[in-house]
């Protein structure tokens, strides 16, 4: 199953009211995903998929912010966290880096932690699975879905 299918299924099985957005230009990038929407970077949602203390986690992150490693160990009570591999990445969520979508049943079942700066935003954008779909959702919506813990995890 591609990972717009992923996606599409996860929407229809939970009943989330968001809208898949198809581009002919890629995506991929928050910088690619600003231009091609106009959606401001602020509102755009990283998924991170990381690996701590042998647990993989996901973090959802607004496209402006960087995450702090070490507000994010606190956060975990981890010794150590780090970035999954690509092949990891594939492994785990069906897609490549850059197309990862946080609305699929994979991604859903790993713990998730979202930067407080997500509750504050409206309307935002999430990957949609491919380097040419985003997901339009209002970000409570997303965190309804998701139920991730928050957590001031950004710099």
């Amino acid at each position: 199953m591609s990972g717009i299918d992923l996606v599409k299924k996860f929407i229809k099985d939970k009943g989330v009211k968001a809208e898949i957005l198809l581009f002919q230009g890629t995506v991929e990038s928050v910088e690619k995903a600003s231009i091609a929407s106009g959606v401001k970077p602020s509102q755009i949602i990283k998924t991170l998929l990381l690996k701590a203390n042998g647990e993989v986690i996901a973090v959802l992150l607004p496209g402006n912010k960087r995450l702090d490693y070490k507000k994010l160990k606190a956060q975990l009570k981890a010794r150590k966290v780090r970035l999954l591999y690509p092949e990891e990445v594939k492994k785990i969520s069906g897609m490549n880096i850059g197309e990862v979508s946080p609305l699929t049943h994979a991604i859903s079942k790993l713990k998730i932690i979202a930067d407080t700066a997500v509750q504050e935003l409206g309307e935002v954008l999430v990957g949609g699975g491919s380097i040419k779909s985003l997901v339009k959702i209002e970000a409570q919506d997303l965190i309804k879905t998701l139920n991730p813990k928050i957590g001031d995890i950004s710099k």
